[in-house]
């Protein structure tokens, strides 16, 4: 039997009394949805229930003139109205400096953003709140940064709800984290596939791509980056504690790419090298990846390959992880398993082989095995060697017969 395609919407533009112009949508079985672009609101799409036409018009009317009386009322409070007062009763409760800067961060960088400053909180709808998590998931986030992007949006709205502002509202669950299955899903590049992204990159974001990829920086880090941080004598550049998601201080060590990177930005913007927005990079970084022939690769991945990269090229893991900021060697580890041929090197570096000796002793059937090489007291029991010990006191004399083979190739 044929599958019935999906049925086909049937728009209806119209007009309010007051020459608010809305329009109806029948979606069939699933009823009729309201759209309209209203001031304090933004655009909005809201259900608007079953029946016919004629009801749904009417329905729409009362919607629409609630929400203009709420917005036209002076104590209507905006989203950006209860961020700012939930941020002022954290601060009154003793919260650190650090949670509270966070919480700003996810607010500027990600939730305003989304939402609009002057959107009025009893406006958003509980689909609007899935909409931004299906986003942040599709984004260049961390699944740990989206979930307290997400706890930041949370508290918003239930201060919101205590107060008054707002119904009651339901949102969706964090993001499943699983540093491993996380690890699974990067993208590593090599040097070479990095060069081509940056070869399709324009003028003005190519120094900070150059940057990131040459630093193992995070995106939000590097954006953050002020002249007063750079030392271009001394090749340094010294981020405060809070320009780190770790909320440590970290002193970045700029190679010969990354120096002429931030040299180059600094002459177009001498006071910020990167006077961009996370959300400008972004979107631009969709297109810039696609045409190389790198769909699905992140920003983020770039801090990924740099990792991988120095731990290939055989740089100590521990040197990485102050490289990259990690507070364990744990998160280090993650990219361990990504470097085989690393490992091959290494495999190829130390060899064990049978020593001469010992294969002309086998040849000739002198080798005797019962022999024990450890050290003893000479006479202490029957039937063992009473040969002097070989090697410093405190040491195990190498075993008879056997050599190590170092290959520095």
């Amino acid at each position: 039997m044929a599958r019935r395609g999906k049925a086909k919407e049937r728009r209806f533009r119209l007009a309010a009394p007051d020459g608010q112009a809305f329009t109806l949508v029948d979606r069939g079985a699933r009823g009729w949805q309201l759209e309209a672009t209203i001031a304090g609101h933004g655009r909005i799409r809201e259900s608007v229930g079953r029946g016919s036409r004629e009801e749904a018009t009417r329905r729409a009317i009362e919607r629409l003139g609630q929400l203009e009386r709420v917005a036209a009322s002076p104590f209507a409070p905006t989203i950006t109205r209860a961020a700012a007062e939930l941020i002022v009763a954290k601060v009154k409760e003793g919260r650190a400096e650090s949670y509270t800067g966070a919480m700003e961060g996810h607010l500027r960088n990600y939730i305003l953003p989304h939402y609009g400053q002057n959107t009025l909180v009893s406006a958003v709808l509980v689909a609007e709140h899935t909409r931004f998590k299906h986003i942040l998931g599709e984004g260049d986030l961390e699944l740990r940064t989206c979930n307290r992007v997400l706890t930041t949006l949370r508290q918003v709205f239930k201060y919101a709800e205590e107060k008054g502002y707002c119904e009651p509202q339901l949102f969706p669950r964090n993001f499943r984290e699983d540093p491993q299955e996380a690890a699974e899903r990067w993208h590593l590049l090599e040097p070479e596939d990095i060069g081509t992204l940056l070869a399709h990159t324009d003028d003005e974001l190519r120094p900070v791509l150059g940057y990131i990829a040459n630093t193992g920086l995070r995106i939000g880090t590097a954006l953050q980056t002020d002249a007063s941080f750079i030392d271009l004598r001394k090749r340094l550049v010294h981020y405060p504690a809070s320009a780190l998601k770790g909320r440590r201080a970290h002193t970045v060590e700029l190679n010969d790419a990354a120096a002429a990177f931030l040299a180059e930005a600094l002459e177009a913007s001498p006071g910020n090298p990167f006077p961009f927005s996370y959300w400008f990079v972004a979107r631009r970084w969709v297109g810039i990846r696609d045409e190389a022939g790198f769909p699905g690769v992140r920003i983020h991945d770039l801090r990924h390959s740099f990792v991988s990269n120095q731990l290939a090229a055989g740089t100590p893991i521990h040197v990485v992880r102050d490289m990259a900021a990690h507070r364990s060697l744990t998160v280090t580890a993650l990219y361990a398993h990504h470097t085989d041929e690393a490992r091959r090197a290494a495999a190829e570096r130390v060899q064990i082989t049978v020593g001469e000796k010992a294969q002309r002793d086998a040849a000739t059937g002198t080798f005797d095995t019962r022999i024990d090489t450890k050290r003893k007291t000479p006479g202490t029991k029957p039937g063992v060697s009473s040969a002097k010990p070989v090697g410093h006191e405190g040491f195990e004399p190498s075993a008879n017969g056997l050599r190590i083979h170092c290959s520095t190739n």
